[in-house]
């Protein structure tokens, strides 16, 4: 079941597009659940340093939008930094 939540909108104009401007990439996903939905915003860049460039410092510290307090459930304490390890998509 699809249903709406004020917050993808939100996101969408607010969060997504800082990151558009400056990361190689920007995924969102988004899974419903029977009482909530979850969004997870995934950003790509070419280093660590580039992600440290782009929040003005630690890239691990969040920098929440304006708004998240009032649509979240709980407001992450962190960004979590990994690295690729093995990058192959599907063939055709």
């Amino acid at each position: 079941m699809i249903w709406q939540t004020p917050y993808e909108p939100y996101l969408r104009r607010e969060g997504i597009p800082p990151l558009q401007e400056k990361a190689l990439g920007v995924q969102l996903f988004r899974e419903n659940r029977e009482e909530e939905t979850e969004f997870v915003t995934i950003s790509y860049w070419p280093d660590v340093e580039a992600m440290a460039s782009f929040t003005g410092g630690d890239p691990h510290q969040i920098h929440h939008l304006p708004r998240d307090e009032e649509f979240l459930i709980e407001l992450p304490k962190r960004v979590t930094v990994m690295r690729i390890l093995v990058n192959q998509l599907p063939r055709d």
